[in-house]
This record gives C-alpha cells, structure tokens and sequence, in this order.
C-alpha cells in the first residue's frame, strides 16, 4: 500500500483508465459480440454456431471491451491492461504482443 492507501492498479483506475471486462469477437468490422468474465472467445463462437451463425474465414477478429464498451483487439487490449494496472508488465503473457483472456481469468 501506498500512503493514500491505494496500490498502484487503484490509483490507475482512479485516475479513469477503463478495464478490459469481456471477450469480445467483432464481424466484418463493424458487428460485436462478448461474453462476459470468464468465458472465452471459444464460448462466443459456440454460442452462435449453435445459432446457426458461424465466423468462418478472415472476416472476424478476436479481442476484447472495456469498461466503457469499446472494442479493442488483442494488441491494443493487452496494452491497456499494462496501462491500467489490471496486469503487470513482468508479468507472463501467453503472447508477446497480444492479449488472450487466459492472461485475465
């Protein structure tokens, strides 16, 4: 603890940094679908085959969103959670650029 009481990731999130709070999978650009902590990407692909809706090919990308809503890839997401404190920078990724929801939950 520091002297105003709060640990570093506190004082982070104090100071507005959103959080990344859901696997997300967005469609052709535009189209986003999430689950929320602790499923995974896999769920969210499960969930809508069993829809009948399958992501098939390069038109999906895995990522995440935050607190605010915003859709954020693997890159940009893992970034955020080294920024917002929800992870360390020393700490064990399971890739060296981008974040995978094993790294959070």
């Amino acid at each position: 603890m520091k002297p105003d009481g709060l640990d570093g990731s506190a004082r982070k999130e104090a100071r507005g940094l959103p959080k990344v709070v859901a696997a997300a999978i967005r469609v052709n650009s535009t189209l986003v679908f999430s689950v929320e902590a602790p499923k995974r990407h896999h769920d969210i692909i499960r969930d809508l085959a069993a829809t009948g809706y399958e992501i098939v090919g390069r038109n999906h990308e895995q990522g995440f969103l935050t607190s605010e809503g915003r859709y954020l890839g693997r890159q940009g997401a893992r970034q955020l959670v080294v920024d917002n404190g929800q992870a360390r920078r020393s700490e064990k990724f399971t890739h060296p650029h981008e974040l995978f929801s094993e790294d959070l939950w």
